[in-house]
């Protein structure tokens, strides 16, 4: 289990600090609740979290394969309730080089559905998940 600090910092900022210390992550609330809005919301690291979890598996499962993901890319959206701030929807689209052979493709695939992160959203989440080998 990581050994992560996560403080608030006022005006809707939280302050991350990992265990190595290493890394920092600043995130924001945003305006429209009286935050900052300069950095990434909460929100915006779930979706984030999500695809980088989906690439990991991915490039995972490739590497077992000695074949490389390198270059692949996500492209990550989500949707707040018009009614709460609740995450309604998120859309994911990777894209992928297309000279993976078919058999290994459908390995990474499998793999990219089982990520902890898409395992553990909400299945109220609507989940708009594509990959794409070009």
């Amino acid at each position: 289990m990581a050994d992560i600090q996560v403080k608030y910092d006022g005006q809707l900022r939280t302050i991350t600090s990992f265990k190595d210390g290493a890394v920092t992550l600043i995130t924001d609330g945003p305006k429209q609740y009286g935050g900052l809005n300069e950095f990434c919301s909460s929100t915006d690291l779930l979706a984030v979290s999500w695809a980088s979890c989906v690439l990991t598996m991915m490039g995972m499962t490739a590497n077992s394969y000695n074949v490389s993901l390198d270059k692949a890319v996500a492209t990550v959206t989500k949707a707040l309730s018009a009614q709460s701030p609740f995450v309604v929807e998120m859309t994911l689209h990777i894209h992928c080089p297309e000279f993976v052979p078919e058999d290994i493709r459908k390995k990474i695939e499998a793999a990219a559905h089982v990520c902890p992160v898409h395992t553990s959203l909400s299945p109220k989440v609507i989940k708009d998940f594509r990959i794409h080998w070009e």
